[in-house]
């Protein structure tokens, strides 16, 4: 199919505690992504550790990190805040991947989380949330085209 291509890996399930092996690790798999010939354009590289990596990982390099995924109600919770408040990614090299978001919340937390990260994947499913938008897609569209 023309106009179709890769220009990134999203690496699920990279590892949030440090140690010298993994950071290492973490660095030849993002050099290979970097230097692939069948990537094109950047050639993007995104960690998921699902959760707030050590701090060492921020200058190893990943063009982007997702430091959190989990439920809305996890999101809210105050320990989790004060350890967001602590991240040492810019802005731009963030990401929030947050489920079981309730319907009345969603332009709320949009409006919050696009001061703290420049990707969101919000979502008011609750299980399978990978497999479609659902219903609050359209407000969570809204929410991130208004000022």
């Amino acid at each position: 199919m023309q106009g179709v291509a890769v220009h990134g890996i999203f690496l699920d399930e990279t590892p949030n505690r440090y140690s010298a092996k993994t950071a290492e690790y973490l660095d030849a798999v993002r050099q290979e992504v970097k230097n692939s010939s069948g990537i094109l354009g950047d050639r993007m590289v995104i960690y998921n550790p699902g959760s707030i990596p050590d701090t060492r990982f921020a200058n190893l390099g990943p063009d982007l990190t997702a430091v959190f995924e989990e439920t809305y109600q996890t999101y809210r919770s105050k320990a989790l805040q004060d350890r967001l408040s602590s991240v040492p990614y810019a802005r731009s090299r963030c990401c929030y991947i947050v489920h079981s978001v309730p319907s009345n919340e969603v332009r709320q937390l949009v409006t919050q989380l696009r001061h703290r990260a420049g990707y969101l994947f919000l979502t008011g499913l609750s299980e399978n949330y990978y497999a479609s938008f659902g219903p609050t897609w359209s407000d969570f569209v809204a929410a991130m085209s208004t000022e």
